[in-house]
């Protein structure tokens, strides 16, 4: 069998080719769940540090401004950490702009 198999070029190659498009299918779904992984869990020390202190002054709202603040961290960066928050629904956007603040969202029971 393994003769017919190297005397047939149209059927080794493409097996070969078969099993390059599988290695390759699987080294790019590692590189995904890899970097979903550390897109999720890179910022978690920086808003449990966040969220721990507003919890603490249990005050209902943030800004931008706050956030940089408490976890020394630039504007974009603040912004992508809030936008990730509101994205969980732990918090809820009011205004627009330089006017913008986050409001906590109340712990909701699921059934």
């Amino acid at each position: 069998m393994m003769t017919n198999f190297f005397n047939n070029p149209a059927l080794f190659w493409t097996a070969l080719a078969a099993f390059f498009i599988a290695l390759f299918v699987e080294l790019a779904l590692r590189v995904n769940r890899r970097r979903r992984k550390r897109v999720l869990n890179a910022h978690s020390s920086r808003i449990e540090k966040a969220l721990a202190r507003f919890r603490a002054e249990k005050t209902k709202r943030i800004t931008n401004d706050e956030y940089q603040k408490i976890t020394g961290v630039s504007d974009a960066t603040a912004t992508r950490d809030l936008q990730k928050l509101e994205n969980l629904g732990v918090l809820k956007q009011r205004g627009k702009g330089r006017g913008a603040y986050y409001i906590f969202q109340k712990k909701t029971t699921q059934k």
